[in-house]
Order: C-alpha cells, then sequence, then structure tokens
C-alpha cells in the first residue's frame, strides 16, 4: 500500500488539493491508520505552533537588513557626460559649417514650389447646377453637369545649382567622421559609477 507523502498530508490539512486528490486522501485516511496518526501528529504540531507565543526582539534588525540590501544604480545625468558635451560641441560645428549649404538648399525648395503650377479647372456655377437639375424632377432621368480643365503646360522646373567646393564636401565628411569616432568613443569610455 502506498502511503500518503508528507507533502500530500500538508496540502491535504491546507485544503489546497483539488476534488479527485481529496476524495483519495480520504478513502486512504480511512483505510490506512499509520497515514492517518501522522495526519493527526502534524494538527498537534501547526495548533502548538499557533498556541505560541510572539517573541519580542532584543533589537531591532530592520536597519541591518536594509544595510545589506544592493543599493540601487545611479546613473548619472547625460548633460554631465563628457560624450554627450564632445557630441553636442562637434553637431554644432557641423551644422554651422553645413548653413551655407542648407541656405541655398532652402531657396531652391521655394523656387520649386513657386514653378510647379496646377491645372486650372473650371466648376460650373450654383445656378446651372439647378438648372440641369431642374427638368429632372418629372422624369427621373439626368445627366451629370460636365466639368472641364485644361492642363497647363508641363513647368519648367529650375535647375539646382547647388556645386559646393569640393573642399567643403571633404571638410563636412572629415567632420561628421571625426564627430561620430570621437562621440562614440567617449560614450564608451564613459561608464556610470556603480555603488556597491
Amino acid at each position: 500500500m502506498n502511503h500518503l507523502n508528507e507533502t500530500q498530508l500538508n496540502e491535504y490539512l491546507d485544503k489546497v488539493l483539488d476534488d479527485a486528490s481529496r476524495q483519495q486522501a480520504d478513502i486512504h485516511l480511512v483505510n490506512c491508520k499509520e497515514c492517518h496518526a501522522e495526519l493527526d501528529e502534524l494538527k498537534r504540531l501547526f495548533f502548538t505552533l499557533d498556541d505560541l507565543p510572539d517573541i519580542l526582539l532584543a533589537h531591532n534588525l530592520l536597519p541591518d537588513v536594509l544595510a545589506r540590501l544592493p543599493k540601487e544604480m545611479q546613473i548619472p545625468a547625460l548633460w554631465r557626460q563628457p560624450a554627450f558635451m564632445v557630441q553636442s560641441l562637434l553637431t554644432l560645428v557641423l551644422i554651422v559649417l553645413s548653413m551655407p549649404m542648407l541656405t541655398v538648399f532652402g531657396e531652391q525648395v521655394a523656387a520649386w514650389r513657386n514653378a510647379i503650377i496646377l491645372p486650372a479647372m473650371n466648376f460650373p456655377s450654383l445656378p446651372e447646377i439647378i438648372a440641369q437639375f431642374l427638368p429632372l424632377m418629372p422624369e427621373f432621368s439626368f445627366a451629370l453637369p460636365k466639368l472641364s480643365f485644361t492642363l497647363p503646360s508641363t513647368p519648367i522646373l529650375p535647375t539646382l545649382p547647388i556645386n559646393p567646393d569640393t573642399n567643403l564636401m571633404l571638410t563636412l565628411v572629415l567632420l561628421s567622421g571625426i564627430l561620430w569616432f570621437f562621440g562614440n568613443l567617449s560614450l564608451l569610455r564613459s561608464k556610470p559609477e556603480v555603488r556597491e
């Protein structure tokens, strides 16, 4: 005969067994004197533990426990990191050097907007639309109002006269590479200090 183990007996006492397992345990406890005696012993143990008085501690353990807990990692402010300073400075230098190209490009975008002409569309007026729908009332047959539009000739878009100096382009590419290199180098070297 298989006896109930201590875990099953504890689960039986705590009433956490499912219905089928509880019925099997009830049947087994009726037939098995050893398991029934062990169950009674566990019940007495639990009652004895519940009757014990609470013991007052000689001193408070909370400060010692809190002192031994790991402290949260302190993340330093981003603007104090050397990586942030270096990348910000190099980005500003790069923006200042590329301003002439950006202004030329902005002027060309404005010229493009003025050069693009949408087709002119002629819509019928409200009296014309009403005049077409009035005869339809008795007949229930109608024709849609005529819409006409004319396409203008193909607009001539201005060419982009952006011919930057080769030295300027090489300087911008070189500064971009320096920005990337030193920014990532300083980012990798600046590690947050973790207190232990």
